[in-house]
């Protein structure tokens, strides 16, 4: 009877392990995107509903760590009135996403009370690798962290080959308390709000054209900030062959406090920090950057203007696009 009894309980205690393993399988895929979610076989972004289920699923807490996705075809979100982001900084996404080439298009978020603001609200994680996404004819309005593609993304691995066109990005914070007192720290940019630490190729091949994007403080064409904080990373973090073209870049500059804000073509602030919080040039960071237009920047400018046309070829070299 002693026997029959362990040989009972070791049953149970298998059955509940294979029910453990079920619960955690069917909590990464409890929709069951098309693929497996490998990088071979990445999870599939087929439709509006898969792209909104997403946002469901990783702002519920499935960050989705390891885990790759794509977009299989060009999406239309006029139907949306509302998109909700995909990762708040309670719940990030920590996969890898790949666009594909295809087209977001009509993405209309309006949260003006709310951070972390864009297709992605909140990226957070060492391996996020963010490529091949393109946004086009959209409205994104938040209030702090701001950003088409992505509002917030830190320690990340690489993000490249992204672009924005013909899309309003606002953000309407004016205030914020941190660790500074009462700031105006706001990060609005045509791509990006935020971008802290890459841990591998920074931001590379990235445009924007075309778009109205204001904000209070930290405001850019590519990114409202890109911040190199610390060591060992900062080299890594560099925005490389990224271009601005035909943008209205619009921001209300705070010139008193502890630091001077900036506005630029490029990037609002593209700065490295060192573990003694020194700044080491507001224009550090960036190559190959180039931009056109008659906007009035604060700062020293990042990039080097060049005319319509020659951005235009830089594009054309590097994308298929209408």
């Amino acid at each position: 009877p002693e026997q029959s009894t362990q040989k009972g309980q070791m049953k149970s205690s298998l059955l509940a392990l294979a029910l453990i393993i079920c619960a955690m399988l069917i909590t990464y895929n409890s929709y069951a995107f098309n693929g497996s979610g490998t990088q071979t076989n990445p999870y599939q972004i087929t439709s509006v509903s898969d792209l909104q289920q997403l946002a469901s699923d990783v702002n519920g807490g499935t960050s989705y760590q390891g885990y790759y996705f794509i977009l299989t075809s060009d999406l239309d979100l006029s139907s949306v009135t509302n998109f909700t982001s995909i990762g708040t900084s309670t719940n990030p996404f920590k996969g890898s996403f790949d666009g594909d080439g295809y087209i977001i298009k009509h993405l209309t978020i309006n949260q003006t009370t709310t951070d972390n603001i864009g297709l992605f609200g909140y990226i957070n994680s060492t391996s996020s690798v963010i490529k091949n996404i393109a946004i086009d004819s959209s409205s994104i309005i938040g209030r702090n962290y701001v950003g088409a593609i992505a509002g917030y993304v830190r320690d990340f691995d690489t993000v490249a080959d992204c672009y924005v066109t013909n899309t309003t990005v606002n953000g309407t914070l004016t205030t914020s308390t941190g660790y500074f007192g009462t700031t105006n720290d706001t990060y609005i940019g045509g791509l990006f709000g935020l971008i802290v630490q890459s841990h591998n190729g920074g931001i590379n091949y990235c445009f924007a054209m075309n778009n109205t994007i204001t904000g209070y403080n930290y405001v850019g064409g590519i990114v409202g900030s890109n911040y190199l904080a610390g060591n060992p990373y900062n080299t890594n973090s560099k925005i490389d062959n990224c271009y601005e073209l035909d943008n209205t870049i619009t921001a209300s500059i705070e010139v008193s406090g502890w630091q001077t804000k900036y506005c630029g073509p490029i990037g609002g602030q593209i700065t490295q920090w060192t573990a003694s919080q020194t700044v080491s040039g507001e224009a550090s960071g960036a190559t190959n950057a180039y931009y056109n237009g008659s906007n009035t920047y604060t700062g020293t400018v990042v990039g080097e203007s060049k005319t319509r046309a020659e951005i235009i070829a830089l594009i054309m070299a590097r994308f298929t696009y209408d």
